[in-house]
């Protein structure tokens, strides 16, 4: 398959194809260094890292704090209003809106909302086509995600699942969408 149409980071000046773009994410996810342990999961160091690739350094100081998911979700929202990074993507389309981003190389950051649990999570949309979740009872867009372990003792880090793999449909009122809008404009070749 041809990469598409292209997008050029004009931060890294570095183009950025659909077909490119899933093969970091699939190659990102994979990494050691996110693989749960000690009790830890680690989404919030692999959105940090692919914000990265987009020139974006505002989750920079969260990394570390012990709620760190629910703050990517905070800056996102502060961050929404006036000139911003990130624009929230509508209610009611936000998964064709997600993935139509995400198809053109447009990082595009799920984020639950701060809640009762003591623990968020953030996660990357993948640029795939949407999948029909029995769970959420409609189609959701597929992610990259890194996460804690299933049922069988398993990493819950992959890529191309169904966004319902990392969110269960109780959580769907508190999951917000945001695109990056800074550092990558379209650049049609």
């Amino acid at each position: 398959m041809a990469d598409g149409p292209k997008l050029v980071s004009m931060v890294t000046q570095v183009e950025i194809g659909p077909d490119s773009y899933r093969q970091r994410l699939q190659e990102e996810v994979l990494k050691p260094e996110y693989l749960p342990r000690d009790g830890k999961t680690f989404c919030n160091y692999f959105v940090r890292s692919v914000a990265h690739w987009f020139g974006y350094d505002g989750f920079d100081d969260m990394a570390d704090h012990e709620n760190s998911a629910y703050d990517f979700y905070t800056i996102m929202e502060r961050e929404r209003n006036g000139p911003t990074d990130w624009m929230p993507l509508l209610p009611g389309s936000e998964m064709s809106q997600a993935v139509n981003y995400a198809n053109h190389g447009r990082l595009v950051v799920v984020a639950l909302a701060p809640g009762a649990d003591l623990h968020g999570h953030v996660c990357i949309v993948a640029p795939e086509m949407l999948s029909e979740s029995p769970s959420w009872g409609g189609p959701v867009c597929q992610v990259a995600n890194v996460g804690g372990l299933d049922s069988e003792g398993k990493p819950l880090n992959f890529y191309g699942r169904r966004l319902s793999w990392a969110l269960p449909v109780s959580d769907r009122s508190r999951t917000g969408m945001y695109l990056f809008c800074r550092s990558v404009q379209p650049v049609f070749s």
